[in-house]
């Protein structure tokens, strides 16, 4: 009898990687932990990319053709459970596989075997059981109970073995590390601008260590910090204080160090407008394209690959998103661009009205495709010819 073993992985760790890739900076900092959102720029590169997953609705499509919205679509855009709503269960589980590297929702389902719902599980709750060829087995959550694969979304947008998802953020350990030190060096400068910034000699006099640190910290205690601020500093004829002069090159490097955010930005596939930072030579629409080409369409796929495995029989179902909102132009162009969707009678009169934001017309007048004479199939041009060519036969045997 052949025996197989199975092993517990905890997905938010991996000894392999811990050993190469160090995850905790000098102060304890966890980047693969929601610590990282402390850090501006990680906050914001996962907002923006949370945010558009979790507010394109996801649809269903049947060979490539959006269909009308369905139980499950519903689930996953409005109501996934009892205490959220789609938009939050979406952002956050996209919110987790961008900081922990794995994002885990629970497939749940009533006694007939309909699903009917979802819940949002944390990373650092959920376990992965494999076998010894590392395929999963199944999911411990916590200690207490085992989920079977086919019953957990698990959403991960970087893999080297495709069972385990990693974060971005584990290659930027040294650019955040590096931005903080900067932001310290900046606030450590208005905070204690005379701490560092000044010498006091104390005239005819020999201080050891301890003398000197006294004296010091009275000192300071006296004139610095912000309630001291603009203060006059009072020495007696044992004092001299000296100013030192602080290079404002220094201060404006570090202000104005855009170097870390845009590692950040790299990291995550985001165009650095969408960081603040401001591109030249780039029109929104233009924007708005390569946004959507080169980067939402690798965290689509991820994430719709999962959802059809999980949510769908093989065949000619699968799941998408529907992008109009980040596709939209100015009103101006986008009413011309309907307005030859329609002239071209590739959508309906109702269809070009919807997309406008009006109503539908009255009496299903709108379901119909507007015909432009000047274009007509094959077909069409060729019964045109044999019914030209009869008619001028007619007219020959007439005049005959």
């Amino acid at each position: 009898m052949l025996f197989s073993t199975k092993k517990v992985v905890n997905s938010s760790k991996d000894p392999f990687l811990d050993s190469i890739v160090s995850m905790s900076v000098s102060e304890g900092t966890n980047y693969t932990s929601i610590s990282a959102l402390k850090n501006s720029d990680v906050f914001t590169a996962v907002k923006i990319l949370a945010q558009d997953m979790a507010s394109n609705p996801i649809v269903l499509l049947k060979n490539g053709i959006v269909q009308k919205p369905s139980h499950i679509t519903h689930l996953l855009n409005k109501k996934p459970n009892k205490n959220t709503t789609g938009w939050h269960m979406k952002f956050a589980l996209a919110v987790n596989a961008l900081l922990a590297g794995n994002g885990y929702a629970e497939i749940l389902f009533d006694k007939t075997g309909k699903i009917t719902g979802f819940e949002l599980l944390k990373p650092s709750e959920v376990s992965i059981i494999q076998e010894d060829d590392h395929s999963i087995v199944s999911y411990m959550v916590g200690n207490e109970r085992e989920v079977s694969q086919e019953n957990m979304i698990h959403l991960k947008f970087f893999s080297y073995d495709g069972i385990i998802g990693r974060s971005p953020l584990m290659s930027l350990q040294v650019e955040i590390d590096l931005q903080n030190k900067g932001n310290k060096n900046l606030l450590g400068f208005f905070k204690n601008g005379v701490n560092s910034s000044g010498i006091l000699k104390v005239i005819n006099s020999e201080l050891d260590a301890d003398g000197k640190r006294a004296i010091r910290e009275k000192f300071e205690e006296a004139n610095a910090g912000d309630a001291n601020a603009l203060r006059t500093i009072v020495l007696d004829e044992t004092m001299e204080y000296k100013k030192m002069e602080v290079s404002t090159e220094v201060l404006k490097l570090i202000n104005n160090n855009i170097y870390s955010t845009k590692q950040i930005a790299k990291a995550f596939g985001i165009p650095l407008e969408r960081m603040g930072i401001e591109m030249t030579n780039t029109s929104s629409n233009d924007a708005n394209m390569l946004y959507m080409k080169n980067t939402l369409n690798h965290y689509f796929a991820a994430s719709t690959a999962e959802f059809d495995s999980k949510l769908l029989e093989i065949g000619e179902w699968e799941f998408g998103y529907d992008t109009r909102r980040l596709s939209k132009m100015d009103p101006e162009e986008e009413t011309k661009n309907v307005v030859e969707k329609l002239k071209e009678t590739i959508i309906t009169i109702d269809e070009a009205r919807r997309e406008l934001g009006y109503a539908p017309l009255p009496d299903r007048r709108g379901e119909r495709v507007l015909a432009n004479l000047n274009f007509t199939s094959l077909e069409k041009i060729d019964e045109y010819e044999m019914r030209r060519n009869k008619n001028a036969q007619i007219e020959r045997g007439d005049e005959n």
